[in-house]
């Protein structure tokens, strides 16, 4: 049996760090030996951690603090990262070593490398250079990708663009990637499998008004500013319209206040944190997602198993899951009048959001189920056991 180490950044509660946990936990009950290393400074403050550390204690997964390890590119901190990720390599003596996002991609392949680890695996779930203004700063990121990827057995990408994308940057080659999806529990958002928690009145929303929502992180790369702007939008039109807001973020102050001035207090409504999105999301009438850069956006997933019309920038997977006037409408990234005029539509437009949200049902096949993607890590694995069995001296 080989013992898998997976590294991530941090806990906070995103998509990424969802779908890991819940793939470790899963790997764990099936019997892989899997350990999951972080940094509990590596995110914004630890938002929300504690639900994905609890999730992780019930499945008896071994978890691994590195505080060394930030977000931020800082040659100091990170040789201390690089130190206690060699450290942590020696104590718990991993088989393989699968890493997820970019920092811990980089920090934790670097340090297997150094230790020699016999296989060394990632998931690309968004490209470094994606968010890189600088084209200097651009460049050195493609460097650190393509030499990294140099050293790493096996790719798994959550789209089939970002795989794409790497190889037209010299990042790998195409026979070490394979699509394998974050993977969601589909039945958890399906209606016969979802049992609602709480109602529009729990949220002091009126009965019988069209809601607009969304679940995600008041950060740069969801841009709620935008969000904002488009129901801004929306709100002129549909007068009765109600807005609502699952997550929280370094951004809240912000978008309070471009609330405030587009007038909307009254009609917006901010829930923070949540642990029951999937009741949450059979409260809107339209999913409405304003990311400026993704990579396979979890909520998309989830808005789909749960029958909600979806409106989405056309950034990273999101014509896997989306295909544009059939099962759901994309607009680029920043296109506030599109993004507004997409989400009027399927508010006006009774018939053509429900088509749309059944095709999307319909799209959101068993490839992007969790149990899926856990088989496609335990075959990986198995793989390499068998492998590294016939080695004399694995390399």
């Amino acid at each position: 049996m080989v013992r898998v180490l997976h590294i991530v950044t941090n806990l906070d509660l995103g998509g990424a760090q969802t779908s890991v946990t819940d793939i470790c936990a899963e790997l764990r009950r099936r019997g892989t030996d899997v350990h999951l290393a972080y940094s509990s400074r590596g995110g914004r403050a630890g938002l929300g951690s504690e639900v994905l550390k609890q999730r992780l204690s019930d499945a008896d997964v071994p978890l691994h603090d590195v505080p060394e390890m930030l977000r931020p590119i800082h040659p100091v901190r990170d040789w201390a990262a690089l130190r206690g990720f060699r450290s942590l390599l020696r104590e718990v003596q991993p088989t393989v070593v699968h890493t997820h996002m970019s920092k811990a991609g980089a920090i934790g392949r670097l340090a297997a490398v150094m230790e020699r680890v016999p296989r060394i695996m990632h998931t690309v779930r968004g490209w470094s250079f994606y968010v890189a203004r600088n084209p200097v700063k651009r460049r050195m990121m493609v460097s650190i990708e393509r030499a990294l990827a140099r050293r790493t057995h096996r790719m798994f990408s959550v789209t089939e663009q970002m795989i794409r994308d790497g190889l037209a940057w010299r990042i790998g080659s195409a026979d070490r990637y394979t699509v394998v999806r974050s993977g969601i529990r589909i039945r958890d958002f399906e209606s016969n499998g979802c049992v609602p928690q709480v109602n529009l009145a729990d949220l002091g929303i009126p009965e019988d008004v069209p809601v607009v929502g969304s679940v995600m992180g008041l950060s740069r790369q969801k841009a709620p500013l935008d969000f904002v702007a488009s129901c801004a939008i929306v709100a002129r039109e549909v007068p009765d319209a109600h807005f609502l807001v699952v997550g929280d973020g370094p951004l809240r102050a912000d978008m309070c206040e471009a609330i405030d001035r587009a007038g909307l207090r009254d009609r917006f409504h901010l829930t923070g944190l949540r642990r029951d999105v999937p009741s949450m999301l059979r409260l809107m009438d339209v999913f409405l997602l304003t990311s400026h850069w993704e990579g396979l956006a979890r909520v998309l997933m989830e808005a789909a198993a749960a029958g909600v019309p979806t409106v989405a920038t056309d950034v990273g997977g999101a014509r896997d899951l989306i295909d544009h006037g059939a099962s759901g409408f994309v607009a680029p990234a920043g296109r506030i009048d599109l993004l507004a005029a997409h989400v009027l539509t399927l508010l006006t437009d009774s018939a053509i959001a429900r088509r749309m949200a059944a095709t999307a049902g319909e799209r959101l096949t068993e490839e992007f189920d969790l149990s899926a993607a856990v088989t496609r890590h335990e075959n990986v694995y198995n793989a390499i056991a068998a492998e590294l069995n016939g080695d004399a001296l694995p390399s």
